[in-house]
């Protein structure tokens, strides 16, 4: 009987969502042998928002991840809309500045063709078992129906394997944090009305129930992703399709709007969401996107964070290809590069979800927002990528939002 087969790289990334595909693209394009292996099949659903911030779409425009065919799946939207009760709180992007709704199904696909246009290797429906330095290389485990076992050889391995990503798991590193815990219901719908050119933020009982995020796909479609507490997910876990209409239903402006839409897709749950790692690398072995970091989904920056730790982590592998014996140095700058983008991210999303854990504070705020546009204004820049988070504790912003919250 023969055994597995044998492949080498120079670079292997695990995961083919968006902080592997950056960084596979990146690493080509240093010139580098680089396989990617995606445990799915091309194109596939994935629990997710399908809100791309302005932010993120310069990102991949930068790093010409963006060709005709993908520009053309996505709907650009000028902003946002957040709801809460009887308030609307209009949110358009800074001037200039368009962000996309577009399905994780179609933006994976896409991302995928240009990593292979920019050289690396893709092989799909491949699960990675065992991750593992040996002899001055990363040896991987795997396999998969259409391939059999494999072992393959890498000079360096990028984990974007998600937030159940096996380097993690198996060092030790993962965290889940203790607050705020979410968990995540969405499908998509056809016949869905009064859609826009803004994404939408609907706050359920002043945050009690969690929130619904609507992104327009199409003509009549969207896609509705709801994130929850956990007793709100327990008691509604037996049949996700019921929960999610059941928090649909708890607005009346979202029930009015898809009373007569039908579900074209399956319903999909996530949780925890909320997870993180105490390091980001070592060796010669590094992790990217949702395994190093997750960042909460109100802010509808998950996407960013993950094409901004990929293009770290490709820096930080290509330089390790170039001199082995600088990889400890090249892990230490990537882990404080990382750490320093993400603080100020993490900072804003603790400071919203406890402004959501008190329903009365939410109506308060929101009302405050409602009533200066200068203040949504710096807000929306923020969480749309435009503007450094560290800006909102400004004094300039700070002050005038507590003294409308108190009117």
């Amino acid at each position: 009987m023969s055994g597995p087969e044998r492949l080498e790289c120079d670079a292997l990334v695990v995961g083919a969502g968006p902080a592997g595909a950056i960084a596979a693209a990146r690493l080509a394009r240093e010139g580098l042998d680089v396989l990617v292996l995606e445990k799915g099949h091309l194109p596939r659903h994935k629990i997710c928002g399908d809100f791309v911030t302005p932010g993120s779409v310069r990102l991949l425009r930068e790093a010409g991840l963006v060709d005709s065919e993908l520009a053309a799946r996505a709907v650009p939207l000028r902003g946002m809309r957040l709801l809460l009760d009887a308030t609307r709180v209009p949110l358009p992007f800074p001037a200039g500045e368009i962000g996309w709704s577009l399905g994780r199904r179609d933006l994976d696909l896409g991302l995928a063709r240009a990593a292979r246009r920019a050289g690396a290797r893709l092989l799909e429906g491949v699960r990675v078992d065992s991750l593992e330095e040996c002899g001055g290389r990363v040896v991987a485990r795997a396999g998969g129906a259409g391939t059999g076992p494999l072992v393959i050889g890498a000079g360096v391995a990028v984990d974007a394997g998600g937030r159940h990503a096996i380097t993690p798991a198996r060092r030790g590193w993962g965290r889940t944090s203790r607050w705020p815990v979410r968990h995540a219901v969405a499908a998509w719908f056809e016949g869905v009305t009064d859609l826009g050119d803004a994404g939408e933020m609907h706050v359920l009982a002043g945050g009690a129930l969690g929130y619904v995020g609507v992104s327009p796909i199409g003509p009549g479609i969207a896609g509705a992703a709801a994130v929850v507490s956990p007793r709100v997910f327990r008691a509604g876990a037996r049949d996700p399709a019921d929960l999610l209409r059941h928090l649909i239903d708890s607005s009346d402006e979202l029930r009015r709007r898809f009373a007569g839409a039908r579900r074209i897709t399956g319903v999909r749950g996530a949780g925890p969401l909320a997870r993180g790692a105490s390091r980001y690398g070592a060796g010669r072995l590094l992790i990217a996107g949702d395994a190093a970091a997750f960042v909460d989904p109100f802010t509808g920056e998950g996407i960013h964070a993950a094409l901004v730790s990929g293009t770290m982590a490709a820096g930080a592998a290509a330089r390790i290809h170039r001199d082995p014996g600088d990889a400890p140095r090249a892990i230490r700058a990537y882990e404080r590069g990382l750490r320093s983008a993400l603080r100020p991210r993490h900072a804003l999303q603790r400071a919203l979800q406890s402004v959501l854990a008190s329903p009365a504070v939410a109506r308060r705020v929101a009302s405050a927002l409602a009533r200066r546009e200068d203040l949504a204004a710096a807000l929306i820049a923020v969480t749309s990528g435009c503007r450094d988070p560290w800006g909102l504790l400004d004094p300039g912003f700070m002050r005038p939002l507590v003294i409308e919250t108190l009117r």
